[in-house]
């Protein structure tokens, strides 16, 4: 009876111990899933770029160009400044944003505008798709929205009092959209290089004059509802999700 007693205890013990070596493993296994989830690569989600095309044919013109569709207008001093940011909403989605100012100053030969200097801010909005196995062409629409301020001086010939001269300050707001289209370069993991051309129409909502160039848009035609589009070049950061 007693060797009976003993076989059964030595039996719970073995039962116990093999049972308790069986837990102990899978929770083992457990910790190493969730250790290796950890370490999984991100991706990139946002980048911010600038651009770096839009001012060097105008510098290689000796700071200055025509317009030739006005009164045989001529470009000075002309700056282009613009910072873009990217978001990435999904797989095939990217949010874009653009914060842009623009200075210049047009004069003219002949009539009795002699110069406009212009001061301008723009702001795009809106998002693009990725299309390709590679994902580098992509198609966008913004939203736009403008200010602009043109300082006109305007000269009337007075033959017997001397000619009178008028300084105007008029205010221009106007929104719209823009279609483009971009293609990506990668030099470098973190650097991309965007290729961008753009077709802009945009309305203009309170001002008066014609307006020969808008910032955000370029050369212009058009009084009111107004057209331009254009090619660019631009240097963006990509940052990483942590």
């Amino acid at each position: 009876m007693k060797t009976l007693v003993h076989k059964q205890l030595w039996t719970l013990l073995l039962l116990q111990f093999l049972i308790g070596q069986e837990v102990y493993g899978q929770v083992i296994e457990v910790d190493t899933s969730s250790k290796s989830t950890l370490t999984a690569p991100a991706v990139s989600q946002y980048s911010v770029g600038i651009d770096v095309f839009k001012n060097i044919p105008f510098w290689m013109q000796g700071n200055k160009a025509p317009i030739i569709s006005y009164d045989l207008g001529t470009q000075r001093n002309r700056g282009i400044y613009e910072i873009t940011f990217r978001k990435k909403i999904d797989p095939y989605y990217h949010f874009v944003g653009l914060l842009g100012y623009t200075h210049l100053m047009i004069s003219y030969p002949s009539g009795t505008e002699e110069a406009n200097r212009i001061n301008g801010w723009y702001l795009k909005a809106g998002r693009e798709r990725a299309t390709g196995n590679r994902q580098r062409t992509h198609f966008g629409l913004l939203g736009t929205a403008t200010f602009c301020q043109y300082r006109t001086d305007l000269r009337y010939p007075g033959p017997t009092y001397g000619d009178y001269t008028e300084h105007r300050i008029i205010n221009n707001l106007g929104v719209g959209i823009e279609p483009y289209f971009a293609f990506d370069f990668f030099p470098q993991s973190r650097w991309m290089l965007r290729w961008v051309t753009r077709l802009n129409f945009q309305y203009r909502l309170f001002g008066e004059g014609y307006t020969p160039y808008y910032p955000g848009l370029g050369i212009t035609n058009g009084y009111n509802l107004v057209t331009s589009g254009g090619t660019t070049l631009q240097l963006h950061y990509r940052f990483r999700a942590r």
